[in-house]
Parts: C-alpha cells; structure tokens; sequence
C-alpha cells in the first residue's frame, strides 16, 4: 500500500512541518510497518508530545486503490516557563 495522507491532531503549538521531519512515514512512500514504529520512536525522542504507541495513530485503508491514510494523535506537553495556565495569585 501507498501512503496518501499523513495528519497530526492535537498540536496546537508545534507546526505540523516540524512533525513532519521527525515522522518516517511519508506521503508517497510504500508503508512499512518499519517505518511506522521509528515515526512512533522520532516523535517520542522529539519531547514536545506526551509518548505515543501505535495505539495513537488510526489509519484507513483504501483497498481498492491500495491507498493507506494515518492521523497521528498527539498530546502537547506543556513547557515549565508557560505561564498561559499558571494561576495568579
């Protein structure tokens, strides 16, 4: 199967081109299980999400076409200086 479409949900901070460059699945490619377990690994080594599994990511294959989409779901972390939730008392 072909990769059509890689997504990510849930980075409100980090662009998704930044993503982009740590995730071994590409739009285009072959799909190998491979490089799907080093995208999990290159986002988790990445420290901006909480750590991720397989589990994270959902995808839907196009059998007809032999087309394969994933949306990868992501927790941002957030940084110890953000001050946008800090409580002010």
């Amino acid at each position: 199967f072909r990769v059509r479409r890689v997504e990510f949900a849930g980075n409100f901070k980090t662009r998704d081109r930044d993503i982009r460059s740590r995730v071994f699945v590409k739009e285009g490619d072959i799909f190998t299980s491979e490089n799907l377990q080093k995208s999990v690994s290159g986002l988790n080594k990445f420290g901006k999400f909480e750590p991720i599994t397989v589990e994270n990511i959902t995808w839907f294959m196009d059998k007809p076409n032999k087309d394969i989409d994933f949306v990868f779901y992501l927790t941002e972390k957030n940084p110890p200086n953000d001050l946008t939730k800090a409580k002010i008392k």
